[in-house]
């Protein structure tokens, strides 16, 4: 009995195999990669085109990958509404550079379009005066195994992303710097998420996100914030967001809290999970701050409607946070201001503990052996290490830890 090539995606059609040259266009993949119309980028001439730009400006709007060959890329990429991939051909980030030095932004993507979706993955990015990578619009955006670093922006934001559902994960940040705001600004829906990055050396705020965004599984190093260095703001759909096993070590904030809630819309009121999350050696006002009257109002929590809520209001009429299974380096004073600070006395936090934790171990900051946070996260199953054992709190703990 004749037994098709199970290799070829393909048996009825003799031009399609792997091996075959993916024919730029026809919506065919024809070389049985999985992909489609796949568009190739070689510095030397062996690829379909020779910068960037020329391929995603090449690209069918409604599906293209663009494989980018090893080397430097001075340029800057923009792209318009089209369904697309970009990626580097070893998946090694340092091995492709997109460098922006001097140019308004390295990765510049705006859709009008609900159905436009971005993929950027295998990267590093240099370079860009109003930020390093800007996505606005679009249904999804991924991105993964992407470098950003060296990068000084006169703009606010570093890297700003706004699509309807937002994944970043397997990313390194390091060695950037934006004037008074944020590095990594996130605002999508319930299907957004930043997990296991490596965030460190940077000048600036590292996250800002909206709710019903997951961050989960960061390691946030060495950063130097103006203000807070993690803010969640009430700029969505009303939903949770959610803060866990994520490791927050040695930063400095010069005026302000680490980590900041500002509950302060009426229309979009969300709730807050922290949990199974490191914070040590951080200097700032405090570890975590509630702001119940946000930017001048306060929403539902403010019942006498005089612009601010008294801690009675707030614990009365606003949708009090999760505080679980967190380990904090310093005492408790060091640690909360806001009405339900003294939730934080129960459900498994714990204050003044030296977890041992090094830059210089094998992974970094890692819980070394006998460290007291072993399996002390949190017991439900949902959040169980990947090894089947309890949580154990920081980056490399949980089912989307390191493993």
């Amino acid at each position: 009995m004749e037994v098709a090539d199970t290799s070829d995606c393909d048996d009825t059609d003799p031009d399609v195999y792997p091996g075959s040259t993916e024919i730029e266009g026809n919506g065919e993949d024809d070389d049985c990669d999985g992909r489609v119309d796949e568009i190739r980028v070689c510095q030397d001439g062996t690829g379909d085109f020779d910068t960037i730009q020329a391929a995603v400006d090449a690209a069918p709007v409604d599906g293209a990958s663009v494989e980018v060959c090893p080397g430097t890329y001075y340029e800057a990429v923009a792209i318009g509404d089209r369904v697309i991939e970009i990626y580097g051909e070893t998946g090694d980030p340092e091995d492709v550079v997109i460098d922006a030095t001097d140019l308004e932004r390295a990765i510049f993507a705006t859709a009008n379009d609900s159905t436009t979706s971005y993929a950027i993955r295998g990267l590093t990015v240099i370079g860009g005066l109003q930020g390093a990578i800007t996505v606005f619009g679009g249904s999804r955006l991924s991105i993964s195994h992407l470098v950003v670093r060296d990068t000084h922006a006169t703009d606010i934001y570093m890297v700003m992303l706004y699509a309807t559902a937002i994944h970043v994960e397997d990313c390194e940040m390091y060695n950037n710097s934006a004037p008074l705001a944020y590095f990594l600004l996130i605002d999508g829906n319930d299907d957004s998420y930043v997990r296991r990055c490596y965030l460190h050396g940077n000048d600036a705020a590292v996250l800002i996100y909206g709710p019903g965004t997951e961050i989960s599984n960061n390691l946030v190093v060495g950063n130097e914030a103006v203000y807070n260095l993690i803010q969640q703001t009430d700029i969505g759909p009303s939903s949770a967001s959610m803060l866990y096993n994520n490791t927050v070590v040695d930063n400095l904030v010069g005026s302000g809290p680490v980590v900041q809630v500002s509950v302060y819309d009426a229309w979009w009121p969300t709730y807050h999970n922290f949990r199974n999350n490191i914070f040590s050696g951080n200097t700032a006002d405090n570890v975590i701050m509630y702001d119940t009257a946000g930017w001048g109002t306060c929403g539902t929590c403010d019942q006498n409607a005089d612009g601010t809520c008294s801690t009675s209001e707030a614990l009365a009429n606003c949708t009090a946070p999760v505080l679980e299974y967190n380990w904090f380096g310093e005492s408790l004073a060091d640690q909360c201001t806001s009405p339900w600070c003294a939730s934080m006395l129960t459900s498994g936090n714990q204050y003044a503990v030296d977890l041992g934790l090094s830059m210089t171990s094998d992974p970094p900051y890692a819980l070394p052996a006998g460290s007291p946070a072993i399996d002390g996260g949190d017991p439900s199953a949902e959040y169980m290490d990947g090894d089947g054992s309890i949580n154990d709190p920081g980056r490399y703990g949980g089912p989307a830890g390191a493993w």
